[in-house]
C-alpha cells in the first residue's frame, strides 16, 4: 500500500466509532419495528464492518514507516471559547488500534453468541442497540485525540454498563446492581475530571500533543511549559481515582461483582473488550505524566498488585461461578495497572495481556453462559458437577480458557502473565522485586481458583436437582467460543521474548518511556520457569482438593482453611457490608432527616410567611372600597393627626 492510500484510509479512521453509533441510534428510536432476527443480524453486522474497517487502519498503519505510525486528523473545532480550545480529532497510532482490534474482534464474536442467548426476550432491539452503543463509546474513548473526546467516551462507556446491567431491571437485584455500578463510577470520574482541570489549569491545554510536551520538558527533552513534580504527581493520583473507579480497582472495585446480573454477553464485552480496560489504557496514554513522578508510578504499582492479590482470594470462596469470574477480572486488571505503573517494558506487557485477558475471559464467561443457558440459569457450582459428559464442547473450550487464565504454557496466558511478571521484577525502581513477590502468590491463587471452577463445574458427580437435563448450547454460540479458543492459544506468539513483535509494533506510542525488548537470557528462562511452576502447583493443588466425586467432598476438602478466613473470602472481606452499614444506611437517615426538616421547618416557614403576607393583604385590602367619601376622610384625620402632633411639639416640625 503507498503512503497516499494509506493516509486516505487513515483519514476515514472515524467511521470506526460511527457505524455502530448510528446502528445503535437506529435500533434504539425506529429498530422497534424490526422482528427479532433482523435487529441482531443489523447489530452483529455493524459490529463485524467496524471489524474490518480496523483492519483497513491498521494494514495502512502498517505500511508507514515505523517513526510515521502516528496519525492524526481533526474533524472540527469543537469548543473555542476564549483559551479554552478542544477540538473533535482522532489520534491513529499502535496504541488506538491494539485496543480497537480488541474491542470490535471480540465485540463481534460476543454480538453473534448473543443471537442465541438473547433469542425470544421481550427487549430483543433494545438489547443489540445499547450493545451497538456500548462498542461505539468505547471506540470514540480509545481513538479521541485529547483528554476531553476520551472523557466524553469514558462517561458514555458508564452509561452504557448503566442501562446493559440494569437490563432485566424488572429483578430488584438487577437494578440495584446498575446504580451500584453508576454511582461508584461518578466517585471515580469526579477525580479524574478534577485532574483534567488541574492539567488545563497548568498547561492551558487538554490536547495530548501539548499536554506531553510539557511533560517531555519536564524530562528535558524539549520545550514547553514544565510541570513541576508536585502538580505531576497530583494530576497522576487523581487520574488514578478515575482508574481505580472504570478498572475496578481497590477502592472502588465493589461494583464489578455485581455486575453479573446483566445478560452473560453484556459481562462478556464489559469484562473483555470495553469498559474495564478503559483505565488501563488512560494510564498507558498518559505515561509521561506517570513517568514524571516515581511516585504516582509506586502507587498504581501497588494498587494494581495488591488488587490483584486481594480478589484473587476472594475468588477462591466464591461459589456462584460468573462471580468467580468477575473476581479474577478485577485480580487480572490488577496485573495489568501494575505492569502499566511500574512503566518500561511494562507499558508493552500490560496491552498483552490487556489482549490476552480480552481472548480467554471473554471466552470463559461465554462458557459459564453456555452452562447456565443449558442448565436454566443455574451457576452455584455446588448444585453443577459433572457437566463434561452433557456439554462437552463447553467443557472443553471452559478448560483452555482456564489453562490460559492460569498461565499454562504455551497459551498466550502464560506468556502475557510472565510478561508483567518479568517487568516488575526487573524494573529499575527499589520497589519491582517486593511488586514481583506479590504477583507470583496471585499467580498461585490465580490458578487455584481457575481450577477449582472447573472441577466443581464439569467434573465429579452430577449434584442438579431432578428434572434438570443439560444439553449443549447451539452452534450459534458454540462458534464464537471456538474462535475465542484458538485466539488465546495463538496469541502468545505476538510478543515472544527475542522477537516481541507487539513490542517493537507499540515503540511510536512509548518512545524512550517503552523500555528495551527482552531477550532470552538465563534470567528470563528462570522467570519463565518459576511462573509455570507456580501455575502448575496451583492446578495440581485444585486437582487434590476438588477434584472429588461427591459434593460433600469438594465442599469439606474446599473449606480446609481457617473458618474466619474462609468466611471472609465468601463475604468478600466483609466490604460490602461494611458499606451498607457505614454509607447507605446512615445516608438514607440522614436524608430521612433532611427530608423531615424540608417538610416540617423550611417548608412550613415558606409558607407561614406567604400565608401570613395574603391575610394581612386580605385585612389591608379593606382599606381599598373605591368610595371617594372614605378615603377624603382618611386623608383628612391624617393631616388632622400630623397638625395636632406639630402643635404639640411648639411647632417647631413645620
Amino acid at each position: 500500500m503507498n503512503k497516499e492510500a494509506a493516509e486516505t484510509i487513515l483519514e476515514l479512521a472515524w467511521i470506526v466509532p460511527v457505524i455502530p453509533l448510528v446502528s445503535a441510534g437506529l435500533l434504539i428510536t425506529v429498530g422497534r419495528k424490526l422482528k427479532e432476527p433482523v435487529a441482531g443480524i443489523v447489530g452483529v453486522s455493524a459490529i463485524v464492518a467496524s471489524f474490518g474497517m480496523v483492519i483497513l487502519v491498521l494494514a495502512a498503519l502498517l505500511s508507514l514507516p515505523e517513526e510515521e505510525r502516528v496519525f492524526e486528523h481533526v474533524l472540527y473545532q469543537w469548543i473555542p471559547a476564549g483559551g479554552f480550545q478542544i477540538e473533535m480529532g482522532f489520534l491513529v497510532d499502535p496504541l488506538s488500534v491494539t485496543w480497537m482490534m480488541l474491542i470490535t474482534g471480540v465485540g463481534a464474536l460476543i454480538h453473534v453468541y448473543a443471537l442465541g442467548y438473547i433469542a425470544g426476550d421481550d427487549r430483543y432491539t433494545a438489547f443489540f442497540g445499547y450493545m451497538n452503543l456500548f462498542v461505539g463509546s468505547m471506540l470514540v474513548l480509545v481513538l479521541g485525540n485529547n483528554f476531553l473526546v476520551l472523557f466524553v467516551g469514558w462517561e458514555l462507556v458508564g452509561a452504557c454498563s448503566y442501562l446493559l446491567i440494569g437490563f432485566w431491571f424488572k429483578k430488584t437485584e438487577n437494578s440495584s446492581a446498575a446504580n451500584k455500578a453508576f454511582f461508584t463510577n461518578r466517585v471515580g470520574d469526579f477525580g479524574f475530571f478534577v485532574g483534567l482541570m488541574l492539567i488545563f489549569a497548568t498547561v492551558g491545554s487538554l490536547d495530548y500533543d501539548t499536554v506531553f510536551g510539557a511533560a517531555y520538558a519536564s524530562l528535558g527533552g524539549g520545550a514547553g511549559v514544565p510541570i513541576v513534580f508536585g502538580t505531576a504527581t497530583a494530576i497522576c493520583l487523581l487520574l488514578l481515582v478515575g482508574v481505580t473507579g472504570k478498572s475496578a480497582q481497590v477502592p472502588l472495585y465493589v461494583w464489578l461483582a455485581d455486575a453479573m446480573a446483566g445478560p452473560t454477553p453484556v459481562s462478556a464485552l464489559i469484562h473483555a473488550a470495553t469498559m474495564v480496560t478503559a483505565g488501563v489504557y488512560l494510564v498507558s496514554r498518559a505515561s509521561p505524566l506517570f513517568a514524571l513522578s516515581e511516585v504516582s508510578q509506586a502507587i498504581v504499582t501497588f494498587v494494581g498488585i495488591g488488587t490483584a492479590l486481594y480478589a484473587a482470594t476472594i475468588a477462591l470462596g466464591q461459589y456462584r461461578l460468573k462471580r468467580v469470574l468477575a473476581y479474577s477480572t478485577i485480580s487480572q486488571l490488577g496485573y495489568m495497572i501494575a505492569a502499566v505503573g511500574v512503566g518500561g517494558a511494562g507499558y508493552a506487557a500490560g496491552v498483552f495481556h490487556v489482549v490476552s485477558h480480552g481472548l480467554f475471559k471473554a471466552l470463559l464467561f461465554l462458557a459459564a453462559g453456555s452452562v447456565m443457558h443449558g442448565m436454566h440459569d443455574e451457576e452455584d457450582m455446588r448444585r453443577l458437577g459433572g457437566l463434561r459428559k452433557s456439554m462437552p464442547l463447553t467443557g472443553g473450550l471452559f478448560l483452555v480458557g482456564a489453562l490460559s487464565l492460569s498461565g499454562i504454557f504455551p497459551l498466550s496466558g502464560f506468556w502475557s502473565k510472565d510478561a508483567i511478571l518479568g517487568a516488575l521484577f526487573e524494573a529499575q525502581q527499589s520497589w519491582g522485586k517486593a511488586a514481583w513477590a506479590i504477583g507470583i502468590v496471585a499467580a498461585f491463587l490465580t490458578a487455584l481458583y481457575s481450577f477449582r471452577a472447573y472441577f466443581m463445574t464439569f467434573t465429579g458427580r452430577r449434584n442438579w436437582e431432578e428434572g434438570v437435563h443439560p444439553h449443549e448450547s447451539p452452534m450459534v454460540m458454540i462458534l464464537p467460543m471456538a474462535v475465542l479458543a484458538v485466539g488465546t492459544t495463538i496469541w502468545g506468539v505476538a510478543d515472544l521474548p527475542g522477537s516481541q513483535w507487539l513490542h517493537t509494533f507499540l515503540e511510536p506510542a512509548f518512545g524512550a518511556l517503552g523500555g528495551e525488548s527482552v531477550e532470552w537470557t538465563a534470567e528470563t528462562l528462570t522467570l519463565l520457569g518459576v511462573s509455570l511452576a507456580v501455575a502448575l502447583l496451583g492446578v495440581g493443588t485444585a486437582y487434590v482438593l476438588w477434584n472429588r466425586k461427591t459434593l460433600d467432598e469438594r465442599i469439606a476438602l474446599g473449606e480446609r482453611v481457617p473458618a474466619r478466613l474462609g468466611h471472609a473470602w465468601r463475604n468478600a472481606y466483609y466490604v460490602d457490608s461494611a458499606l451498607e452499614h457505614g454509607v447507605r444506611r446512615p445516608g438514607w437517615e440522614l436524608t430521612g432527616v433532611l427530608a423531615t426538616v424540608d417538610d416540617e421547618a423550611i417548608d412550613r416557614t415558606v409558607m407561614g410567611i406567604g400565608g401570613g403576607t395574603k391575610r394581612i393583604g386580605r385585612h389591608l385590602a379593606r382599606l381599598q372600597n373605591g368610595y371617594v367619601r372614605v378615603y377624603a376622610s382618611v386623608f383628612l384625620g391624617a393631616v388632622v393627626l400630623i397638625a395636632a402632633y406639630v402643635l404639640a411639639r411648639g411647632g417647631t416640625g413645620l
